[in-house]
Order: C-alpha cells, then sequence, then structure tokens
C-alpha cells in the first residue's frame, strides 16, 4: 500500500476510543464506577439516546464532545434509572479517555500525512468540525465527509463515491480504515476499496466476517507499520 494511496479514515470508534465502539467504551465506565445497571437494559438505554440526538436538533454544530457526553450520559442514567450524582463523574473518565486516545490517533495522522492524502468520513450530529478542533485534528485532513452534513449515512457506499469524487482518487488507489465491518469495512469492499480494520469491543453480539477486511490491525498504532509491509 504505497505513498500514492488515499486513506480515509472513520472517526468516532476509530479515532477517539482506539476502535472500540462507542456502546463497549461506555459500559465499561458504568463498571469501573460500580454503578449498577443491567446490561441489556443499558443496551436499549444506549440505542434510543443515539437516536434521540439523531432525530432532534439537540445537538448544534458548536457543540463540543464534552458536552455531548454530557448529553448522551445523563439521558442514558436517567432512562436506566440510575444515580443521577454520578454523571459527571462519567462524563469526566470518559472525556479524559477520548483525549487520550485522539492524541494517540494525532501523532500517527500526522506522519502517515506527510506521505498520504487522507480524508475522514463520518456518521455525526452535525458539529464535527468543533470536536476536530477540540481534540487538534482540524489539520490532518484533506477532505472531512460528515454525514449530518451531507445527508447521506453509512453504510450507504453513497457516501464513500461522494468523497472519491471529492478528492480526485479511485476506490483501487483508497485504503478505508475503520472500526466498523458494517458501516466501514463491507461498503468500502463492495466498491473496491481496499480496507484495514481496527478490531476492538465490538457492539454486536454476532461474530464478524473478518474475511471482509484486507487487513486486520488491534489499534491505530499498528497502521503504518501495516502500510509499509503490505504493497
Amino acid at each position: 500500500m504505497n505513498n500514492k494511496h488515499t486513506l480515509l479514515f472513520d472517526y468516532g470508534g476509530t479515532l477517539d476510543t482506539g476502535g472500540h465502539h462507542w456502546g463497549q467504551v461506555i459500559w465499561q465506565a458504568y463498571e469501573q464506577l460500580q454503578i449498577k445497571v443491567d446490561y441489556q437494559q443499558y443496551r436499549k438505554a444506549y440505542v434510543k439516546t443515539e437516536q434521540l440526538l439523531g432525530r432532534e436538533p439537540i445537538i448544534k454544530p458548536e457543540t463540543t464532545f464534552r458536552e455531548v457526553l454530557q448529553e448522551k450520559i445523563t439521558r442514558q442514567i436517567e432512562m436506566l434509572g440510575a444515580d443521577m450524582n454520578r454523571a459527571n463523574e462519567m462524563v469526566e473518565i470518559l472525556y479524559q479517555h477520548t483525549k487520550e486516545q485522539t492524541e494517540h490517533s494525532r501523532k500517527v495522522i500526522t506522519r502517515l500525512k506527510n506521505n498520504y492524502p487522507t480524508a475522514l468520513v463520518s456518521n455525526f450530529y452535525g458539529n464535527l468540525t468543533t470536536v476536530l478542533r477540540e481534540f487538534q485534528l482540524d489539520n490532518l485532513f484533506d477532505l472531512v465527509i460528515e454525514s449530518a452534513v451531507v445527508g447521506i449515512r453509512k453504510p450507504d457506499p453513497n457516501i464513500f463515491r461522494l468523497t472519491i469524487q471529492q478528492m480526485k482518487t479511485t476506490p483501487e488507489q483508497t485504503i478505508v480504515i475503520g472500526d466498523s465491518i458494517k458501516n466501514d469495512i463491507r461498503p468500502a469492499k463492495m466498491l473496491g476499496f481496499k480496507t484495514i480494520w481496527i478490531k476492538g469491543m465490538a457492539w454486536n453480539e454476532t461474530p464478524e466476517d473478518e474475511t471482509l477486511a484486507d487487513e486486520i490491525i488491534y489499534n491505530i498504532e499498528q497502521l503504518e507499520q501495516t502500510l509499509k509491509t503490505n504493497p
């Protein structure tokens, strides 16, 4: 995978959690703080909260990621009937975790950007520009495509088509890097992209089809070596 390829990154669950689905990252915070909630009930609350934030104009373009976390956790805890006084504690743990993970990603992509065109394609709430600035990632990508802005959500392959059209490249000369088989790897593979799956804690309870990924890595730090050794 030489330096002619464009690197097309997912954001949430890829650059901000180390490849782990946000649902599992938040669940770990519940466990760490020993907030007693039922896992299956938590899963339902997580999904309902995501649907709400995607449907209602709660998140504004200027909303920071800390504020997004505050909305998510407060609403989840309220749905679950847990102690609302623990919400701020959970938000702080999750925010510090996000800062650490995005800093790892920032260092890796900063090095890669010297040799590769880079783009970001994300299902997000409409505030991705604010979030990238918040974590000092805003100068790393030649193009940012956000679902809430363009009106196309992964796994719709048209969001990838739009990206390569604007980047003036082709699927054969583009590598899609993401944490989700469903949203990143499968639609990209269908269009002929090369794919690298960052395998972490998944949300789906059924096994993923790992054969869809050209390469599998377990953290973003492995990406540089993978690109060097797989021409």
